[in-house]
């Protein structure tokens, strides 16, 4: 703001003052003028004053300067929170992998002790079956074949058998093979090979 001041206190004297101000500071300027009779100037004052408030406005200032900190600060501890937040949902799913990988893993080793249970039972199911047939017919072999795991000529050999071997006839499976017991053996022959005792 700049402003100006013109005042005289008697016929001797005049006072020229003119003054900035900007927030929180004055400037001041002042001539005082005596004058003799005549109209001579005999002599004359100049005054610069330079005045520095602080007051409120110096207050308020810092009030805005501490406010904008503590925003920023607040924006920096919201920021730090949310990766935090990040930081942890990255490590659960993690975890999270961890364990669907770990129970893929047991489910595998499951199936198989499984599987090996059911073969176990098939096991003593085949060995009941002998046992609960052991009064089924015996029979004798009429020409040199082998005993296969399957009724099929494609099928794994378990056992050669000769000429005149006894096996116990468990199940007439189909036209062309009998399932039979040799040694404890359980297999398929071919049932025109086969001779009731």
């Amino acid at each position: 703001m700049l402003g100006s001041r013109l005042a005289g206190g008697s016929t001797k004297s005049t006072m020229l003052g003119i003054g900035w101000h900007h927030r929180f500071i004055n400037i001041g300027y002042i001539h005082n003028m005596y004058f003799e009779e005549y109209s001579k100037i005999n002599q004359g004052v100049h005054d610069i004053n330079i005045i520095l408030q602080f007051g409120n406005n110096t207050k308020q200032k810092v009030k805005q300067i501490s406010e904008l900190e503590n925003q920023e600060l607040l924006k920096e501890i919201n920021l730090a929170n949310q990766l935090q937040k990040e930081a942890e949902v990255l490590a659960r799913q993690e975890e999270l992998k961890k364990e669907t990988e770990e129970l893929a893993r047991r489910q595998d080793q499951l199936e198989k002790e499984l599987k090996e249970l059911k073969e176990s039972d098939k096991k003593e199911a085949g060995e009941k079956i002998v046992k609960q047939t052991l009064n089924h017919s015996t029979h004798k072999i009429t020409e040199e074949t082998s005993l296969r795991i399957k009724a099929s000529f494609s099928s794994k050999i378990l056992k050669r058998l000769s000429v005149g071997k006894k096996v116990l006839l468990l199940e007439k499976t189909s036209r062309y093979w009998w399932m039979v017991d040799y040694d404890g053996k359980i297999g398929y022959v071919k049932a025109l090979l086969l001779e009731k005792q």
